[in-house]
This record gives C-alpha cells, sequence and structure tokens, in this order.
C-alpha cells in the first residue's frame, strides 16, 4: 500500500512537468462584415520595435495576404494595429474607461504540483477605418503556458485572432495540445 502511495505520488510529480491541452481565450469583434479584399496601412509601434513584434506582424500580414487583403501606404482604407505582450499569468488586467472598468484577464493560479510559472501569451489585431478612426475589426487571443516560448505560440495566436476577420465572432475558447 505504501509502495503504491509512493509511486502514484512520484508519477504525478512526473506528470506535472508534462504539457496538457492548451486553452486559447479568443474574442473577436466586427461592427459589420468586411469587404472579401481591402488594402490596409500597418501602424508603427511608438518607439522601437522588438523581433517578436516585428514577426507578429510580419505573420498577420502574411495571413491577411492569404485572404486577399493588401498590405499598402497611408492611401490604404484602413489601418493595421498588432500588439504583442507576455506577462506572468498571475497578474490580472482590466481596461479602465471614464466611468467602465472592463476586465481583459483574470489572474491564473499555478495548478497542483505545476512544475513552472505560468505566463500569458496575448496577441491583439485591431483593423481601424482610416476615414474616421473607427473599429472594423478586433480580434485578440491569449494563451497561459508554462514551457512555451512566445515564438512557439505566436502562429497560434496569429491564427486565432483572425479566425473571425470580417465576421463578429465572440469570446470563445478552443484547445490544442501544448509543448512537452
Amino acid at each position: 500500500m505504501i509502495r503504491t502511495l509512493g509511486t502514484t505520488i512520484i508519477v504525478t510529480a512526473m506528470l506535472a512537468g508534462c504539457a496538457g491541452p492548451v486553452a486559447t481565450r479568443i474574442d473577436s469583434r466586427s461592427a459589420e462584415a468586411l469587404p472579401e479584399q481591402g488594402r490596409y496601412m500597418l501602424a508603427e509601434a511608438p518607439g522601437d520595435t522588438v523581433p517578436m513584434l516585428d514577426a507578429a506582424q510580419q505573420q498577420v500580414i502574411a495571413s491577411l495576404s492569404r485572404q486577399g487583403w493588401q498590405h499598402g501606404d497611408e492611401t490604404a482604407d484602413y489601418m493595421l494595429l498588432v500588439t504583442l505582450s507576455e506577462r506572468s499569468a498571475a497578474i490580472g488586467l482590466k481596461a479602465v474607461g471614464d466611468d467602465t472598468a472592463r476586465t481583459i484577464a483574470t489572474p491564473k493560479e499555478q495548478e497542483f504540483l505545476q512544475s513552472c510559472e505560468d505566463v500569458e501569451h496575448r496577441l491583439t489585431i485591431s483593423l481601424l477605418r482610416q476615414s474616421d478612426g473607427s473599429t472594423a475589426y478586433n480580434g485578440s487571443a491569449a494563451e497561459h503556458h508554462c514551457k512555451a516560448g512566445l515564438a512557439e505560440s505566436m502562429p497560434h495566436l496569429v491564427a486565432a485572432a483572425l479566425a473571425d476577420f470580417g465576421r463578429p465572432g465572440g469570446q470563445r475558447v478552443v484547445h490544442r495540445k501544448g509543448v512537452e
């Protein structure tokens, strides 16, 4: 009995280091259906950019290109804004307006016997109308990771944030296999 209990504890501790399914939280909003093809310019990030943001922007541009959208100059109808973050998952995020506060991310507690702390990877893609600055599309994807780096989750985040491009999708969670 004691030997079985000891073996169970050891196996459980070993499994805590293995990755289970990754939950990708998606939130997409679109005021109206977008045209099948369009032209956009990429908003420049303030200050110095980091290689990961450049990589995210290039993956978004490639995905939009496959969907028939063209990267153009300031005469384009839309402006594309790509934001990327990596932070401790133990920290929550709220957007505070004049009289409102909206929870963007709730803090995540570490799982029992988890071998490392989670970080949250978040990518947000906003397509704004150049004519009036209104939001034509906003897609956000976020994942918690213990072992995977931002570069490993980036293709999944881009695909998830653009999954509803051009049509309202709302909030949902999809699961995929994580990194071992």
